[in-house]
């Protein structure tokens, strides 16, 4: 279990570098991380006016939990 958590801590931060080289990289995909922003904020402030803070957060998390564990047979 702290094998997967340590796992999961280390994808964050590796996407997070990742994210961030790219930005610098190409910052005419800055608009469009913004726009990504605003939207996730949108869908989090309806998501805890309709289920509380507590259910936004459950309901987020099962589904980065749901897409990270479905496996594609391609």
């Amino acid at each position: 279990m702290v094998k997967k958590m340590f796992g999961a801590i280390v994808s964050l931060f590796v996407v997070i570098v990742v994210g961030s080289l790219m930005l610098e990289q190409f910052p005419q995909l800055q608009p469009l991380w913004e726009e990504t922003q605003v939207m996730a904020k949108s869908l989090y402030a309806t998501a805890a006016a309709k289920y509380g803070i507590a259910g936004a957060v459950i309901l987020i998390a099962g589904v980065l939990i749901m897409f990270g564990t479905s496996k594609h047979n391609t």
